[in-house]
């Protein structure tokens, strides 16, 4: 059975990633803040329809999207304590739990993954705002093809509606 070497000493002062995270509105990228949109359908018409990307369940939309923003940046940690999880070692410092991938002897060493992880989280954010933006084009594309064949469909209902009733109604006149 072999061993495994523990990466940090109890009471060293080592680096961490820290975690930074907030939130915050921002103006809506599909619609540019404007709360609708307007499409071109293959013949040429334009729908106007409120935008999907920045409503919230059948709530209206807002012109604005609330972002996630992650900072990463150098902390001290004194590792007051140790765990192993599986072949994961997480250390403590009264407040925190932290992986041992998360920390460095050096700050020079921390800061360039914190350089990383920041890249990571941004590319990760622009990804999801992108999926969502291109979801909800699925989405809309369908609605509008939709809606506009049921309101053709109806339109041509209505009208044959239109012509009985004036069929009857001749009828009926002449009778009396």
């Amino acid at each position: 059975m072999g061993s495994m070497e523990i990466p940090f000493d109890i009471s060293e002062t080592v680096w961490w990633t820290g975690y930074g995270y907030r939130e915050e509105w921002i103006v809506c990228p599909e619609c540019n803040g404007q709360k609708a949109l307007t499409l071109i359908q293959g013949n040429g018409d334009t729908v106007s329809i409120a935008c999907a990307n920045c409503s919230q369940g059948c709530e209206p939309p807002l012109g604005r999207i609330k972002r996630a923003f992650y900072h990463f940046e150098p902390q001290r940690f004194i590792c007051e304590k140790v765990e192993m999880h599986g072949y994961e070692f997480w250390y403590h410092d009264g407040e925190r739990n932290v992986s041992s991938e998360n920390l460095f002897k050096t700050r020079e060493e921390c800061e360039k993954r914190c350089i990383e992880l920041n890249v990571k989280k941004e590319k990760e954010e622009e990804s999801k705002i992108l999926t969502n933006i291109t979801r909800n084009r699925a989405k809309i594309a369908w609605s509008v093809h939709y809606w506009g064949r049921t309101v053709s469909k109806l339109t041509k209902e209505l009208d044959f509606a239109k012509k009985r009733l004036s069929e009857c109604k001749e009828r009926k006149g002449r009778k009396t």
